[in-house]
């Protein structure tokens, strides 16, 4: 058996432990997860070491953001601080009727991701090395996407600022974030400056960790505030 064989048969049965059905769509997330174990033993770019990690913290988080955010077919994406393309590429995996766009500021996790998205013929990825904050004031940038959304990417505020400009009216931002946070509360933090308004937050649980997680949605009701997003040394000592 070659290291491929092994690696597949080995994901198969992480895959089974998880009660997860093999399928076309699973197992194009398996040849991802091999490239990108393959490529992070060369360059850093992603703290997730092995199949299980990639399994149980990514495949799972990725089953869970399509089952609560159920985005139409068709829907336009994007993966705001895409790191070495995950969740955004299992998600693209998955769906490949969404169109799921991916940014990030560092140069090498978006040069392995448009790499293997070639190799995959992963059609509904793009990927491009930029700043959020710099991105969204690209010509036809702003407002373009159905959802914004983003993994411990950084505080909510921050996290929130980067990601709403981004999203059309009528559209989501989608966070995946600790359960812990009093989220329900803060209903009306965004509405004036980004125009967002807390819809929900759905928790999950994932293998090999001691607390629940959630998807948080926010519905963009209005266009909000053109100054946004700020610079980053402004989010820090400003936060919203």
């Amino acid at each position: 058996m070659n290291e491929k064989d092994a690696f597949f048969q080995q994901y198969h049965a992480i895959l089974q432990q998880n009660n997860i059905t093999p399928s076309g769509e699973i197992d194009l997330a398996g040849r991802f997860f091999h490239l990108l174990l393959e490529a992070n033993q060369r360059v850093n770019l992603t703290g997730y070491r092995s199949l299980e990690d990639m399994v149980d913290f990514n495949l799972l988080d990725a089953i869970a953001f399509l089952r609560h955010a159920e985005p139409p077919n068709g829907a336009s994406l994007i993966d705001v601080g895409a790191g070495g393309g995950l969740p955004g590429v299992p998600i693209a995996c998955l769906r490949p009727d969404l169109r799921v766009t991916m940014i990030d500021s560092i140069a090498k996790k978006i040069a392995f991701i448009q790499s293997a998205c070639e190799e995959l013929e992963l059609s509904n990825v793009t990927a491009e090395a930029a700043r959020a904050e710099e991105y969204v004031r690209l010509p036809g940038k702003r407002a373009s996407f159905d959802v914004a959304f983003a993994r411990g990417l950084s505080s909510l505020g921050a996290s929130m600022e980067y990601c709403a400009p981004l999203v059309k009216t009528g559209g989501q931002v989608i966070l995946l974030r600790g359960a812990e946070e009093m989220l329900s509360e803060e209903a009306d933090r965004f509405q004036k400056t980004l125009g967002c308004r807390f819809d929900r937050a759905e928790r999950y649980v994932l293998p090999r960790r001691d607390k629940p997680f959630c998807v948080v949605f926010y519905q963009k009701i209005a266009a909000g505030d053109r100054k946004f997003p700020r610079m980053p040394v402004q989010i820090k000592t400003r936060p919203l």
